[in-house]
């Protein structure tokens, strides 16, 4: 019995040695111990099948991490765009669904982005030399973003990769709120202003060069949200950022138009626009110190048929998903030669201007048919003024800034509406050869905040004319706000105490009217 328990305690000690050792050495460790043949052999069977044991489990273990291993590879071979080498949507979705879990879809923004002026060139070159485009704009891409630690990572922690390709042309990053230590905003205005800046500026294959712009949509997460939801919404204000010719656009609950009644209205819009029923209104531009008219502004009689439920840009709005904006332009542009030629027959040194919307600027025949009614009209296209708003002018696209260099070809003037003082719109208007700038007056009524906004108005006024631009007052809707605008330095004026608005028909007749009462006075 004791010489079992012995042999039991040097098997046990045989099959130690054999996992830290080899099987010779172990049964050479016995055979000191026993010097008995039977226990050799014993031990040594013994040994044989740990070691065949251990080495089937080691082998098993290896096959099944390499077969995990060729499933991973796989299955990032199959999450990767084969042209970019970018990740693909459902990559995005599956980190995107993970950090909504983890941290909270009100704690994660998404940012779709697409190159507008790609597609003219996968014309031209075809589709294999537009995808060695694509691959070097997305490379780049990838390589400027890798180090932003606001981006959430698709990659690894070695190879981080910050962005994803969603569909066609349209990529999308994802950013990472809870890290904000500024205000939400500026933080994500700052982001849209790296991706523009990352965008290679020219990229070369078989001697064609591309210079990329940017559009951006922008969708911001509520407790709500699920990753889907997001980027479908980032998707969406991406289109309307391309409709409008604008570099950035925020998702906004209301550019969802599914709404029976905002529907009837684009209904009845698109009818009033073939019938003819909406007609512009004539509102003369005026010069208080010198009373005389000197300039028209053309503008849409839309309150008519729809009232003051909608403010004038959700009328625009309405217009531009309706695909009515441009037809309308066009006959505030017709209408605006016409008066121009009843000014000019009455020797009134008058320009007439035409607020344009943003999506108008990317119609292509635009520049042309301004051209043709001048001439058709016989008048002078310098003559014209185009109104943009500041918004328009500070997030132009590609399309829509070369749209306004060719106006300012044909020599028509361009002016600047809604103007806020800011400091990229004080930039542009050194930069650039505006004629006129609008400012709204609305506000400089005798009311608690007047002498605040007195003195803005005032110090931007006198910078603006310092330039050699011509300031317009509008809003003049009172006599006490024109009083205060004259006593600030202000002389012409637009608004409802100068005229709340002509038909085209009765612009002769009112100048007529306003010349006799200035030589009465005179």
């Amino acid at each position: 019995m004791n010489n079992c328990n012995h042999l039991t305690l040097r098997i046990c000690a045989l099959i130690l040695a054999l996992l830290i050792s080899s099987p010779t050495y172990a049964a050479q460790s016995l055979f000191n111990l026993t010097f008995k043949f039977s226990d050799i052999l014993v031990a040594f069977f013994i040994g044989m099948c740990a070691t065949f044991l251990i080495k089937l489990i080691r082998f098993q273990t290896q096959k099944k991490t390499d077969s995990l291993d060729d499933e991973t590879t796989s299955e990032e071979e199959v999450s990767r765009d084969l042209v970019t080498n970018l990740p693909l949507m459902q990559r995005g979705v599956a980190a995107l669904s993970a950090f909504i879990k983890a941290k909270g879809a009100d704690n994660v923004a998404v940012i779709a982005f697409k190159p507008v002026n790609f597609e003219q060139m996968n014309n031209v070159l075809g589709h294999k030399n537009a995808d060695l485009l694509l691959l070097q704009f997305a490379y780049k891409m990838q390589l400027g973003l890798s180090d932003n630690k606001l981006l959430l990572n698709l990659g690894t922690a070695s190879k981080p990769i910050k962005l994803c390709r969603l569909q066609g042309l349209d990529f999308a990053v994802f950013v990472d709120k809870s890290v904000f230590e500024h205000p939400e905003n500026f933080i994500i205005d700052d982001l849209c202003q790296t991706l523009i800046k990352t965008v290679p500026q020219a990229i070369s294959v078989k001697n064609c060069s591309l210079n990329f712009d940017l559009v951006l949509g922008v969708s911001t997460g509520s407790a709500q949200h699920h990753a889907n939801q997001l980027i479908t919404e980032a998707c969406d204000a991406l289109i309307q950022a391309e409709r409008l010719g604008q570099t950035k656009c925020y998702y906004e609950q209301r550019h969802v138009l599914h709404g029976e009644m905002r529907l009837a209205h684009m209904e009845k819009l698109r009818n009033y626009q073939q019938t003819g029923k909406l007609e512009s209104l004539v509102l003369p531009q005026v010069s208080c110190s010198k009373d005389t008219v000197v300039g028209f502004e053309m503008a849409l009689d839309w309150q008519t048929y729809f009232g003051n439920a909608m403010s004038k840009e959700e009328f625009e709005e309405m217009a531009a998903f309706s695909n009515v904006i441009y037809p309308l332009t066009k006959m505030l542009i017709k209408d605006a030669f016409s008066v121009l030629k009843i000014a000019n027959s009455q020797k009134l040194s008058a320009t007439v201007s035409v607020n344009l919307n943003s999506s108008v600027l990317l119609e292509a025949e635009l520049a042309d048919y301004i051209e043709t009614q001048a001439e058709q009209h016989g008048v002078a296209i310098n003559q014209l003024i185009i109104e943009l708003n500041e918004k328009v002018l500070l997030s132009s696209a590609f399309r829509a800034r070369m749209m306004i260099d060719q106006l300012k070809a044909l020599g028509i003037k361009i002016a600047v509406d809604e103007f806020s003082g800011s400091y990229e719109a004080l930039k542009y208007l050194r930069r650039a050869a505006v004629h006129q700038v609008k400012i709204d007056c609305s506000h400089i009524d005798d009311t608690a905040g007047y002498r605040v906004d007195k003195t803005i108005v005032n110090a931007l006024i006198n910078l603006i004319r310092k330039m050699d631009i011509m300031v317009v007052g509008t809003g003049m809707d009172r006599l006490s706000i024109k009083e205060n605008y004259e006593a600030i330095g202000g002389d012409v004026a637009q608004g409802k105490l100068v005229h709340r608005g002509l038909k085209k028909e009765q612009v002769l007749d009112w100048c007529i009217s306003r010349q006799s009462q200035a030589s009465k006075v005179s």
